[in-house]
């Protein structure tokens, strides 16, 4: 039987006819891999006879045993949490978020390790190695950062107890949100350079490249380290240091205590909640079929996984028949412009012929994000028009204005996520010259309707909330003009490329198309400096400028009433204050995030056009990505940021569609100017208008 599994394996019976990949000579470690990834594997494992196989057959029976317990135990977890009612709060939220992370990482990161094992080497493709390892690091990150938040919260209630603000939902869902932006923007720099993801010495799995010489590249893993490992263990060990000592202080009060009392048998009840607490750990023989029965189809679907990504990466038409083109590039080479239709060549600039293909991982990543983020802007956009206009009560003025934001977003992403997604299939514009002269207007335009449509928004609470009742309030018709102004405004903005002041063209990625910041007309240039300055500066500038005064205005507000409180003799306040306090705080918050998604959303598009007019070097086929992809998540997060924190369209949303239902009990379910007062007012009567 041993004989057979090891000896016997097909990559040793192959090893002894192949040809030794070392440099050095002799057979090494590197002898089975396939030639596909040669490439990736450091100098430094050519000098390292073959493993013992009986450690592929150790390592693998471990990855099967730890496999299974983990996605079937986790996989428990979550649907215990999630079925049981009285167990859905803001705390178990992150124990949730926990058992996903590690759950998803189990479940990407055994079954090829299995595999592997069996092989004795990474039989799987040279993308499947960086997935793996960006999969790897991805949810250990989730998973590490998670824990120090559930750590962080134990702290709070134990050791800061009532004085402490307890975890909301909002709280518990913002640090999740934290977690997953901070893990993916730690995980994504090796596939830009900054170090990389490679085999490892076994060459049964993959992670970062700890083994070259280059100091940028040890950088990343050195500030990895810090953030991932060093500050997580920093905060944990902190909190758990003082969290005991809370506890042995408790403890030390409740003996004291039963000394005045003259009770004798505290000391028993000590003992048995010790001996229950380390009994509670113990068996879980009883779930051991369970864990077994999961192998077979965890493994049947990595091979799914695996034929899945063959499928959409390897086998892609695009990829096969780019073989057999002839080069459009007039410098030679093979390029990311040869598989362009001959209609729209004369579109494309001379800057992309330089660049040879993309990587086909990063049309598959873009196509799925564009896949994910298209369906949820259409629906939510969708929900927030029905919910305004099927309530009587949320037809107001000022509520046009978001309606108007809802319909701009929902117009975006419906023409704009289709075509890019078959595109990103096709891996190039496989479209008319017309139709993408018509994506980059519709992109344009609804993307400035978008942009005005925020800063009336803005200078709406701004009138409000700031002026006050010396403001004029907002009606219909002074809604009706600022709608009909903004979708003016952006269609004279939007159609002098097809006049000749600047023009529509294909971006880098050849998957979607955009202004022209390439050209080296300085009359094309002043397009995109005036279009730049009234459609982001002007808008930025509004926005940052109305938050301001907003944020001081409620904070000038709550300090007038803590004054007046203590002339009035109120022994009450504490508890008021708290709350006021804790809604200028939200206030801000919602501000802070308000800007911060505006600013990112955009500045990515305004950083590209300026990047290529003014450096064009410095513009890449995979750098013009990024200016769609931040673009078109602003779709998606306008209805959550201008529509779910508005509180009367919770109150109808619940009514609607309570399975959508975002209004929450206590003090969650105050909007984030609910508790001010005389804002709230004032705005519910500007509304009423």
């Amino acid at each position: 039987m041993w004989m057979m599994s090891y000896w016997d394996n097909p990559a040793n019976m192959a090893s002894n006819g192949l040809p030794s990949t070392s440099p050095y000579g002799n057979y090494t470690v590197v002898d089975t891999v396939t030639k596909e990834i040669l490439h990736m594997v450091d100098p430094h494992w050519y000098q390292f006879p073959p493993m013992n196989p009986l450690w592929y057959g150790l390592v693998g029976f471990w990855m099967v045993v730890m496999g299974t317990l983990s996605v079937f135990g986790n996989f428990v977890v979550i649907w215990v949490f999630m079925a049981t009612k009285s167990l859905r709060s803001p705390a178990n939220l992150l124990v949730v978020n926990l058992a996903v992370s590690d759950f998803l990482m189990m479940l990407t990161m055994f079954p090829p390790m299995v595999i592997n094992c069996y092989w004795q080497t990474w039989i799987l493709s040279a993308i499947f190695c960086e997935l793996y390892a960006f999969f790897g690091s991805l949810f250990g990150c989730v998973s590490i950062w998670t824990m120090l938040w559930i750590t962080y919260d134990r702290y709070n209630v134990i050791v800061k107890g009532v004085a402490a603000e307890p975890l909301s939902s909002k709280g518990a869902m913002l640090k999740i949100f934290f977690t997953w932006t901070f893990a993916f923007a730690w995980c994504l720099p090796p596939f830009f350079g900054w170090n990389r993801y490679v085999p490892e010495g076994n060459m049964t799995a993959c992670g970062t490249d700890y083994l070259t010489e280059d100091v940028f590249s040890h950088s990343y893993l050195y500030i990895y380290s810090v953030w991932v490992y060093f500050v997580p263990l920093i905060v944990i060990v902190y909190s758990y240091t003082f969290i005991v000592k809370a506890v042995a202080t408790h403890e030390n009060q409740m003996r004291e205590q039963a000394k005045k009392m003259g009770v004798k048998s505290l000391r028993s009840e000590e003992a048995q909640n010790l001996l229950g607490f380390v009994q509670s750990c113990g068996n879980c023989q009883e779930y051991k079929s369970y864990g077994c029965q999961a192998s077979d189809s965890q493994l049947a679907q990595a091979s799914c996984i695996t034929g899945t990504i063959r499928m959409s990466y390897w086998d892609n038409p695009a990829n096969m028949v780019s073989n057999s083109l002839p080069s459009t590039n007039p410098y030679g080479n093979y390029t990311v412009v040869d598989t362009v239709p001959k209609e729209i060549l004369h579109m494309v600039d001379p800057h992309w012929y330089q660049f040879p293909p993309m990587n086909p991982l990063w049309y598959g990543l873009v196509g799925f994000w564009m896949v994910v983020m298209g369906t949820l802007s259409v629906f939510g956009n969708f929900v927030v028009i029905w919910v305004f206009m099927a309530t009587k009560s949320l037809r107001s003025p000022a509520n046009l204005l978001v309606v108007n934001l809802a319909v701009s977003d929902f117009l975006m992403m419906l023409t704009m996520f289709p075509p890019m997604v078959i595109n990103c299939y096709w891996q190039t514009w496989i479209l008319s010259a017309t139709f993408c002269e018509l994506y980059a207007f519709f992109g344009s335009l609804f993307g400035c309707v978008s942009i005005w449509t925020m800063l009336w928004i803005t200078y709406d609470r701004y009138n409000v909330i700031v002026k006050g009742v010396a403001a004029e309030p907002l009606n219909s018709k002074g809604a009706m003009l600022r709608i009909f102004f903004t979708w003016t405004f952006a269609f004279a903005w939007c159609l002098p490329p097809f006049f000749g002041w600047n023009r529509y063209v294909p971006e880098g990625n050849m998957t979607a198309c955009g202004t022209d910041y390439l050209t080296e007309d300085v009359f094309s240039h002043s397009y995109l400096y005036i279009y730049s300055v009234w459609v982001y500066f002007v808008p930025l500038i509004v926005i940052v400028y109305s938050y301001t005064f907003i944020v001081k205005a409620v904070a000038a507000h709550e300090n007038q009433m803590r004054e007046q409180a203590k002339k009035m003799g109120v022994k009450s306040l504490r508890s008021e204050e708290a709350q006021k306090t804790s809604a200028e705080c939200r206030l801000a918050k919602v501000a802070l995030m308000t800007v911060s998604l505006w600013f990112m959303a955009w500045t990515p598009y305004l950083i590209i056009n300026y990047a290529g007019m003014i450096n064009k070097s410095h513009v890449t086929p995979l750098f013009s990505i990024w200016g769609s992809v931040f673009a078109k998540a602003n779709a998606v997060y306008n209805p959550i940021v201008y529509a779910i924190s508005h509180p009367k369209y919770r109150a109808a949303l619940e009514k609607k569609l309570p399975f959508l239902s975002c209004a929450t009990e206590g003090r969650d379910s105050q909007s984030d100017c609910g508790s001010t007062g005389t804002a709230t007012a004032i705005t519910e009567k500007s509304e009423s208008a």
